[in-house]
């Protein structure tokens, strides 16, 4: 006598004995999912589909989780994968928190050039220094401002065309612990050298 199977996911009764493992219903919303392009939290992948979501070859794939030491998963967005008999069942980090990842690490990225950038023109060295990575990973958690409104721009141009000299004085006053803060440092620097 056989027993009785039933699906992984939704652990109903599987109709028929066929070689499915899934319930068609829930074999349905996968696809669907998959058609999508959302990337199931908590459902199973197999290599073909993780594949697909991943944008790579199934042979890659498969490689990539039995050679975890070589491959890190986080780097190709693996959170865990299982082998439950001969199949592989992966799951992928969500999209969203990588696009996110991303991001960040984008901002960081132009906000280093920036200060090099910076540093370049007041000559002090295109190096970033200790400070200007610990601003930028403070940048990270402070919220941006909030965005002005195209009538709160112009009246912002409107007073700069009125009074240049002002504005130019204020941001002389604003650089100024900058450029100082950076000359301190290069000094430091050089005296360590």
């Amino acid at each position: 006598m056989r027993t009785m199977r039933k699906c992984e996911w939704c652990h109903r009764r599987l109709k028929g004995y066929g070689q499915a493992e899934v319930c068609p219903r829930c074999q349905e919303k996968l696809e669907r999912t998959l058609d999508r392009h959302l990337e199931p939290v908590n459902i199973p992948l197999t290599v073909k589909q993780a594949a697909i979501q991943l944008n790579r070859h199934p042979g890659h794939v498969r490689r990539v989780l039995e050679h975890p030491e070589k491959y890190p998963w986080r780097y190709y967005g693996i959170t865990e994968a299982h082998k439950p008999g001969k199949e592989w069942r992966v799951f992928l980090t969500p999209l969203e928190h990588r696009k996110e990842l991303e991001k960040q690490l984008t901002d960081i990225c132009n906000g280093a050039l920036n200060c090099m950038r910076l540093n370049a023109i007041f000559g002090l060295g295109p190096v970033l220094t200790p400070s200007d990575m610990r601003d930028l990973l403070e940048c990270q958690i402070t919220p941006l401002p909030r965005r002005k409104t195209p009538r709160e721009r112009e009246e912002q141009k409107e007073r700069l065309r009125r009074d240049p000299d002002r504005y130019v004085d204020q941001f002389f006053a604003a650089i100024a612990s900058f450029v100082e803060e950076k000359l301190n440092e290069m000094q430091l620097l050089r005296l360590k050298l």
